[in-house]
């Protein structure tokens, strides 16, 4: 945590979120300490969380879907404005379709952040801000967007978060 906040280069960033990802998917006992040191407000607060690097903000979407698990830990998501964060990411998305040049490690943290829209509308009262915040008008332009010969996994993701909410 503190060589995050203290770092203010990209690379360390990655890396140490790169770190985190690794821990909390392979650890789930660490989840609790990952909760406790507020780390993903700091993540989210740190000026190269709003690099363009689609590799920093895979690893801060895989740390969001592992901490979703914790029901406590979605509150302290959604004051960090995890929510925002990831209808960006659903954003670029949409806008790289009309551009046709999506990349696949795009495509791959474009469905990671849909499934961490899904864990997190597990609470009826985020379900609802992810409405609010617009995230449900952004998962129906991205079905809307991908061509129809994609039989793309996240396409499934997506009508499931649909449904959940």
């Amino acid at each position: 945590s503190v060589l995050t906040e203290k770092s203010v280069s990209q690379e360390t960033y990655l890396l140490s979120s790169a770190c985190i990802a690794h821990l909390t998917t392979i650890h789930h006992s660490s989840l609790p300490e990952v909760f406790s040191s507020s780390i993903i407000p700091c993540l989210l607060a740190h000026p190269a969380c709003s690099s363009s690097s689609i590799y920093i903000q895979d690893q801060l979407v895989t740390i969001i879907i592992n901490m979703a698990k914790l029901p406590i830990a979605r509150i302290q998501m959604v004051q960090a404005k995890v929510i925002q964060f990831l209808i960006k990411i659903l954003d670029q998305r949409g806008r790289k379709v009309k551009e046709l040049t999506c990349s696949s490690a795009l495509d791959k943290t474009v469905s990671k952040a849909v499934i961490a829209l899904a864990r997190l509308s597990q609470d009826s009262s985020t379900a609802d801000m992810v409405i609010k915040l617009g995230g449900l008008r952004e998962l129906v332009n991205l079905v809307k967007a991908v061509p129809a010969q994609e039989n793309d996994i996240s396409m499934a993701l997506m009508v499931a978060v649909m449904l959940n909410m």
